[in-house]
């Protein structure tokens, strides 16, 4: 049991100008419930009073609100953040307007290293363009500066995740992020699109081999090993949350649950009702694998005491 989750992600706006294929938020959007600015710090706050530890900006475009400066401002040392963004409109000073109101790390994301396939499945010309000039403001800026990639089987199965790890190592990118095709928002409608277990493996296989050639590739987080049952499995509503732009609190981005509304309740209420809900752990991400046993990831079963091999046959 937690008192706080470790991460909650918070959608601070509904504003999108790119239409991505992949967008887990597009059918959570409410046009017109954004937070005002002074909600947006109250919740924040209210993050802070539960004891989260690492708060990330999403959306929508985070950077679409102007006033990001303004509400980074008031986090203090008890909470780090994170901004999640496409890097539309990202500015060299306003990079380093956001590193200057404690933002600690920008996130951008990148689907392939071609720009005309990156700006066809970002459903914007110039996306690519853009994302490559703000990972150079984020880095001349002094901010932790990572790519979040959804690792698509064509990624996998080309061998292009390959060169576009190479290409982002030499960006100087701090950390890249590999997630999964996961069927929520846009995908909710397309199993074509998610990963075949022989798939899932080698993305496992990449998190090892990369983090062990730094000379190659940046230091790489692939999501399907964290999450995987010998690692720490499903983090929603034990370990990680997520705040929507109307302010419901909820588990995760990738589930449709929410379990109250932090201006009309207060928030650590919520937060004990989702967390009793979700326990215990899970083995596998929720909104790929609804119905699962009661068998906890292999992480927590170590730090009962239990033995167990925990990455035996993993990779």
């Amino acid at each position: 049991r937690r008192s706080a989750p470790i991460s909650t992600y918070v959608a601070v706006t509904d504003q999108c100008r790119y239409h991505c294929w992949h967008c887990s938020a597009a059918n959570r959007m409410q046009p017109g419930k954004a937070y005002t600015t002074e909600q947006l710090i109250q919740a924040l706050a209210d993050l802070q009073r539960l004891g989260v530890s690492i708060i990330g900006l999403t959306g929508g475009e985070p950077l679409l609100r102007d006033d990001l400066e303004t509400v980074l401002s008031t986090v203090d040392d008890r909470s780090v953040t994170y901004l999640f963004t496409s890097g539309d409109g990202l500015t060299q000073e306003r990079a380093k307007a956001l590193k200057q109101a404690g933002l600690f790390g920008l996130a951008v994301s990148v689907d392939a290293l071609d720009p005309e396939l990156h700006d066809r499945l970002r459903g914007f010309k110039g996306a690519w363009e853009q994302a490559m000039r703000a990972l150079q403001y984020s880095k001349k800026a002094g901010l932790y500066t990572m790519v979040q990639t959804v690792g698509t089987a064509e990624l996998v199965d080309s061998g292009e995740i390959y060169a576009l790890a190479h290409h982002l190592h030499t960006l100087g990118v701090d950390e890249l992020r590999i997630t999964e095709p996961t069927p929520a928002g846009r995908l909710a409608e397309h199993s074509e699109e998610l990963l075949t277990d022989s798939q899932r493996h080698r993305l496992r296989q990449i998190h090892a081999q990369f983090n062990r050639d730094r000379k190659h590739y940046p230091k790489t987080a692939v999501f399907p090993y964290i999450e995987a049952p010998f690692q720490y499995g499903c983090g929603a509503g034990v370990q990680h949350s997520y705040l929507d732009c109307a302010g419901n609190f909820g588990p995760c981005d990738f589930l449709p649950e929410t379990y109250g509304n932090i201006f009309e309740e207060d928030i650590t209420v919520i937060w004990e009702r989702m967390h009793q809900t979700m326990l215990p752990p899970k083995r596998a991400c929720l909104a790929r694998c609804p119905h699962q046993a009661e068998a906890l990831p292999d992480y927590y079963r170590l730090m009962a005491g239990e033995k167990c091999s925990a990455t035996k046959g993993a990779l």
